[in-house]
């Protein structure tokens, strides 16, 4: 009998496209059979967002216990169950939308099983956020145990060999990678352990030509938990780079290599007598079950998350506490007391103080909403455009990077998310101060590596509950006096929808690179203030250039007054003129623009279901452009026949 999985092959979700998008799943063989041509979800599936080079800033650690330039992390996380990653977010706000991107240097998109598929490319709004951070995403290729429905015959389809030597699934791993905007492979081999050696040096031929067509971008699951002279060849044979990366099974807690332990200093020995980083090697945490000391591993290797979602989600009722949800992410991130600064030693978790944070925030422009990428509700330009639950990573802004760390210590000022209100997306950033305060505090909110001239023009949008605005000023810390900040006064401009934008520049004798930026709150704080918008621009940033030709690419009937709908439009002509770059579209119902159905980076859009107003003949939809400070474009139009 051929096995369904690595005989005549199976390509899930592409028979048809009747159907909402998903991120692709393959098994060996059906992947074989895949090209970008065929997939009629390609351009759903595709992130937009290149990876942004980020920096390791060292003029203020959050935690000055962490470990400067040494330990990287990459985190397992899995976001649904493995078919049903949709490709452009949900309509719910129960969703994994990771926040603390500064201590990641790899996403591993978990997921893979033997009846569902064991090849699993990453959704293109996870991959937006995390490219946005300076992250690289690795899809999955997870061989599960033969007693949970592994097969050596699909390890073996995976490793057929051309005449020529080549690896025809290695090519098409690579060419999956690069038409949807990821990064490389996580590959976990779990299936066939009869003849490990053999099988090890299949795997490293496998990787090896992987490496040389698309290097720096395949990690390896190490069962045996430690790197040794039998098995180094999987991480570097001679001059051969064969894995980017290795995750090491949490096998090193307690391995044993004959009469000696074979520690992590060991693991870490060998890699580099092969010519190789010790950092290159990531020891396996288990945070379901609470396996692994951080601060044991980071003195030698870098760290291996699996599922940090797991707790987080578990213990805000699967993510629909919202305030519960980031108090998780809060705790395993930066510790029950919620401060980067102060993670006590013996912490469990806390991983601010063995890991030190990177900053994507390198140049101007730099705007960010403070939008969280989920929300029970949607704001354009400060008004209510959705009522409902929603998540979607693309429109995840840059997140502060210092959540919390208030000067002076014990100040009165506690910010935190909020859900109640927004100007853009659907989370502001609440500042609330007591009455009683006395002293004013520091909120340090971004690491920087940002020039900063006169001529650089300071934003906030913000809405107050009581017009007071003396108690909010930029701060900005220079390189040349990293610890000391600058207050850069704020004026009220221009009132949008209930929110006043502020704006200020710096004094004629302020030049240099800027490696902090946050605010200065002042008492007395008349009410809570909420942020819906911080910018740093060199130049005013208008709408972009409006999209073209919106058409219906398909209709398909849900019930006798609803739809669904694939709509698909053209950017802007190439060459229109334009002073700002693309953030994003956004798909709205009506030419009003007061219910949108949607947002995306792509042009292309699927609406899950489109109902019908009471007997009309004809329901209008539009699609406008999205620049980063929230100015829209005009629309390209069509309507939809009842």
């Amino acid at each position: 009998m051929t096995c369904v999985a690595c005989g005549p092959g199976l390509i899930h979700h592409f028979s048809t496209v009747h159907h909402p998008p998903y991120a692709p799943v393959w098994y060996p063989a059906s992947i074989l059979r895949w090209s970008p041509g065929d997939d009629p979800d390609r351009e759903f599936n595709q992130s937009r967002v290149p990876l942004a080079p980020r920096e390791l800033n060292t003029y203020r650690p959050m935690n000055q216990q962490s470990r400067v330039e040494k330990a990287r992390v990459a985190a397992c996380v899995a976001f649904a169950a493995t078919p049903n990653n949709l490709s452009q977010g949900v309509l719910d706000h129960a969703f994994y939308a990771c926040g603390y991107w500064q201590y990641i240097d790899i996403l591993v998109f978990w997921g893979g099983a033997a009846g569902e598929g064991l090849i699993l490319a990453p959704n293109p709004h996870v991959t937006d956020a995390a490219h946005r951070h300076g992250v690289r995403v690795f899809g999955n290729v997870f061989f599960p145990e033969a007693g949970s429905g592994g097969r050596s015959c699909c390890v073996d389809a995976f490793l057929t060999r051309r005449a020529d030597g080549s690896f025809p699934v290695a090519d098409k791993l690579i060419e999956a990678a690069r038409f949807y905007g990821f990064d490389g492979w996580f590959i976990n081999q779990e299936t066939d352990r009869s003849g490990d050696d053999q099988r090890h040096g299949e795997f490293r031929d496998f990787l090896a030509y992987a490496s040389e067509r698309k290097p720096d971008g395949f990690m390896w699951y190490e069962l045996s938990g430690s790197l040794a002279e039998d098995n180094v060849r999987i991480l570097q044979d001679g001059k051969t780079r064969v894995s980017d990366s290795i995750f090491l099974d949490y096998a090193w807690m307690s391995e044993r290599r004959g009469d000696k332990r074979h520690t992590l200093r060991d693991s870490a020995a060998t890699a580099e007598k092969a010519g190789r980083s010790g950092r290159d090697l990531y020891a396996g945490l288990e945070t379901v079950q609470g396996r692994g000391d951080p601060e044991v591993a980071v003195k030698h290797v870098s760290l291996a998350l699996f599922r940090p979602d797991h707790e987080t989600m578990k213990a805000s009722g699967n993510g629909r506490d919202l305030e519960k949800f980031h108090e998780g992410e809060a705790t395993f991130w930066v510790g029950g007391r919620r401060d980067p600064s102060d993670v006590p030693q013996g912490t469990r978790w806390g991983l601010a103080r063995y890991i030190v944070e990177r900053t994507p925030v390198l140049r101007d422009p730099f705007v960010t909403h403070f939008n969280t990428g989920h929300g029970t509700a949607y704001y354009a330009q400060g008004k209510r455009v959705r009522t409902g639950g929603w998540a979607n990573l693309s429109l995840q802004d840059v997140m502060p990077l210092y959540r919390w760390v208030v000067d002076p210590e014990r100040a009165a000022l506690k910010p935190r998310f909020d859900y109640e209100d927004a100007f853009e997306g659907g989370t502001s950033l609440l500042l609330l101060m007591p009455h009683e305060a006395a002293r004013p505090s520091l909120l340090p909110l971004f690491q920087a590596q940002m020039r900063v001239t006169p001529q650089t023009e300071f934003s906030v949008v913000a809405k107050p509950d009581e017009e007071e605005w003396e108690c909010l000023e930029i701060a900005v810390a220079l390189k040349q006096a990293p610890q000391e900040f600058l207050r850069i006064r704020l004026e009220p401009q221009e009132r949008i929808n209930g929110w006043v934008r502020l704006r200020g520049t710096p004094d004629s004798t302020v030049s240099g690179t800027a490696v902090q930026l946050g605010l200065w709150v002042r008492p007395p704080v008349p009410a809570p203030i909420r942020l819906g918008q911080l910018s740093v621009l060199t130049a005013e940033l208008a709408a972009p250039p409006a999209p073209t030709d919106l058409k219906i690419q398909q209709s398909i009937p849900l019930s006798l007054n609803r739809r669904a709908l694939r709509l698909r439009w053209k950017p802007a002509a190439a060459g229109a003129p334009s002073s700002s770059p693309l953030r994003h579209y956004e798909v709205y119902r009506g030419e009003d623009r007061s219910v949108l159905l949607g947002a995306t980076l792509n042009t292309c859009f699927y609406v899950e279901s489109l109902e019908r107003d009471r007997l009309e003949k004809e329901t209008p939809l539009v699609v406008c452009a999205v620049g980063p400070t929230g100015h829209r474009s005009g629309v390209a139009k069509t309507v939809v026949e009842w």
